[in-house]
């Protein structure tokens, strides 16, 4: 946030021969040239807090929006992934496409450089005049931040907004000083984490689209309050015993260069010219010339055609950085492709002739379905305690958490009582079998095929050796 004061400005008035003024706020630097300030730093200003505390005497919930969006300015990023507005410099070349292969000289880019010019030369020659208002299409030329109609309703915006400002500011009563790189480095761990420490109605995995929401309407609401700021500090200026008389004869002209200036103008989809400084000479002159028509020589056929000139530039400037975009992107996919790992030389074999070392294969299996039969068949001869904890991990073949949550236990209680009793008499019984008749006895004496089940084992056989219970 600006760090000026209100003593620190000036405040030039120009009159056009048409009668309409034009109020132009400047930094008092003590040089002969005046140096217009930076649109968006009047929210700086003592008179911002001011208009926000008459607006809390009113409408709360609208104040406590507004002092939010203050404070997100800052925030608002212009550059990497998470930039939220486009401001570079742009001249004619870019919108003719001279630049795209210049600057990826891929032959995607040059197939996009033709579209481009092609694109230049039925826009402005009038063959193919942009569909969309100049306001939509100068908000999809300078973010990709979503567009949210003039009115609408969204219970999750209004609770998340809520509860980030009581995260950024103390609760308490009358006025707070915060830190705006405090604020912005804030805002960022909490973009890192998803919003996770606010208690808001949104799910986690939607705060972030909800955040980009509430980032588009500061957007459009930081630069009104800006353009009432700037209002105020006109008003005072001009001297208390002109305040009334000045607020009710603003001509609509003036009312139109105030908005265009300082303020959100509705031609512009409420984007402040002080959160595009930077955009070049070409931006500037577009926007001079828009705004000259407003001053109240230039005729309604006049207006129009400086407008739709914006228009059709704007369009083409929003075309050209799409498809930029979209050369970069190819560029950097052919990169990853030039660095890729190469193939393993020598013949190619087929991948049937390779075994799946992730497959059982059907003999383990076998054994291992065998082995389970074995500790079924063996239930009956236990406790019922022991048997319905062998039977529970028998249904889970093996794991031993599962069990326990089917018994109701923690892993810990399971696998002590496993130790302690079940283990010991089920090794006894198994012991005894193989030392007896054999684990053939257990499986019904035959198999499929009418062959004995212990056929080829000795009755030294022990549950040990087979391996048959889980560590």
């Amino acid at each position: 946030m600006s760090t000026l004061c209100e003593d620190d400005l000036d405040l030039f008035v120009l009159e056009f021969p048409s009668g309409t003024r034009d109020f132009v706020i400047c930094i008092d630097s003590g040089s002969s040239t005046p140096e217009a300030v930076n649109p968006m730093e009047l929210l700086g200003l003592e008179l911002a807090t001011s208009i926000l505390e008459r607006v809390a005497n009113s409408r709360p919930a609208l104040s406590l929006v507004l002092s939010l969006f203050r404070l997100l300015v800052p925030c608002l990023e212009y550059r990497g992934n998470r930039r939220h507005l486009v401001v570079e410099e742009w001249s004619d070349l870019d919108i003719r496409g001279d630049t795209l292969y210049e600057d990826t000289r891929t032959i995607v880019a040059r197939e996009l450089a033709r579209d481009q010019a092609e694109d230049y030369r039925v826009v402005t020659m009038g063959e193919e005049p942009p569909a969309d208002s100049l306001a939509e299409i100068f908000w999809d030329a300078h973010t990709e931040l979503p567009d949210l109609p003039d009115e609408f309703e969204d219970p999750d915006m209004s609770s998340f907004v809520r509860a980030l400002y009581l995260h950024l500011v103390p609760s308490g009563s009358g006025r707070e000083t915060v830190n705006v790189s405090e604020i912005r480095r804030r805002i960022s761990d909490l973009w890192s984490d998803n919003f996770h420490d606010l208690e808001v109605r949104p799910s986690v995995r939607e705060r972030r689209r909800v955040f980009k929401r509430v980032l588009a309407a500061t957007v459009r609401l930081a630069s009104q309050l800006n353009g009432l700021v700037a209002r105020a500090f006109i008003m005072r200026r001009l001297g208390a015993h002109r305040r009334t008389h000045d607020e009710e004869t603003f001509t609509p002209a003036e009312e139109a260069l105030l908005e265009l200036r300082y303020g959100g103008s509705r031609a512009l989809r409420d984007i402040n010219l002080g959160l595009l400084f930077g955009c070049g000479p070409l931006f500037a002159e577009l926007i001079n010339d828009f705004t000259q028509a407003h001053e109240g020589d230039a005729t309604p056929e006049q207006l129009a055609a400086r407008a739709e000139r914006l228009r059709q530039y704007i369009y083409l400037l929003g075309q050209f950085r799409r498809r930029r975009k979209t050369a970069r992107s190819s560029e950097r996919r052919d990169s990853r492709l030039l660095r890729a790992d190469c193939l393993p030389g020598g013949p190619r074999e087929a991948a049937r002739n390779h075994a799946d070392s992730d497959t059982e294969l059907p003999d383990e299996r076998a054994v291992r379905n065998e082995e389970w039969q074995i500790l079924e068949a063996i239930l009956p001869h236990l406790k019922p305690r022991d048997a319905q904890r062998l039977s529970a991990l028998i249904e889970a073949r093996g794991d031993r958490r599962c069990a326990a949550e089917a018994l109701g236990t923690d892993l810990t209680t399971f696998s002590r009582q496993w130790r302690q009793t079940v283990l010991p008499n089920v090794r006894a019984i198994l012991d005894e079998v193989a030392s007896g008749e054999g684990y053939g006895s257990l499986l019904q004496g035959e198999n499929e095929y009418g062959e004995e089940e212990n056929e080829g084992r000795g009755p030294q056989e022990t549950a040990e050796g087979r391996n048959l219970l889980p560590r």
